[in-house]
């Protein structure tokens, strides 16, 4: 009996040992509570299993902020958009992406068809908030450069518009988690002034807008 008792009391031990050791361990990663660790409900004691790097897709409805522009192509258009997110420093990512917007619509008085193609290649950065293991809300602002291409059905403006130039973007958003996949919902504003460059006699001069605009979608992603 008192052979059994020394074995308890033994495995008790060694378990209470445990314990404190992994209460320790939990208290000790700050980082990784805050980092968003793929095994954080486990506390893994390995830093390496905090997820550093995030791809994802997203769709969206995009629509121009220039008045004129909204009146042409005024059921809007759509977005697609890859993008890469790495985390540099606690709460803070470095972000980049490649999009692809188009808009068909209808010109003034004569109605006659014209396409808006854009492709934005944008560069910033991403702070970051983790309120759960699950959600996480984020703004990313940062500089975008935007090729852009209208395409004219008409004998009175030129066919092919082609400009290129540098403006800037902000985004919010939200994601849910699951293991490694995540689902996010986002809100976009691009802000790019161009100015367009006519080489038909009828038109004497070039104008300025502002080809940016407001898109709103959803995306899926994966951490690794």
């Amino acid at each position: 009996m008192e052979k059994y008792k020394f074995l308890l009391i033994l495995a008790l031990s060694l378990g209470f040992a445990e314990l404190s050791a992994n209460f320790d361990s939990c208290n000790s990663m700050s980082s990784c509570e805050s980092d968003y660790c793929y095994e954080r409900d486990k506390c893994s004691e390995k830093i390496d299993n905090c997820d550093y790097s995030q791809f994802e897709f997203k769709a969206g409805y995009f629509s121009f902020l220039d008045k004129n522009l909204r009146r042409v192509y005024s059921d809007g258009g759509y977005e697609l958009q890859l993008s890469y997110a790495y985390r540099i420093i606690n709460y803070v990512n470095v972000y980049g992406s490649v999009g692809y917007v188009e808009l068909t619509g209808h010109s003034f008085g004569l109605g006659q068809e014209t396409k808006f193609q854009e492709i934005p290649l944008d560069l910033g950065v991403q702070p970051f908030y983790d309120f759960t293991s699950h959600f996480r809300i984020y703004g990313t602002v940062g500089l975008s450069y935007i090729l852009a291409f209208q395409r004219n059905y008409s004998d009175f403006v030129d066919s092919h518009l082609n400009e290129n130039d540098i403006g800037g973007f902000l985004n919010v958003g939200m994601l849910y988690r699951y293991n490694r996949f995540f689902i996010d919902l986002f809100g976009e504003v691009t802000s790019c002034e161009m100015r367009f460059h006519p080489h038909k006699d009828q038109i004497e001069q070039g104008h300025s807008i502002n080809v940016g605009g407001y898109s709103v979608g959803s995306s899926i992603g994966l951490f690794f």
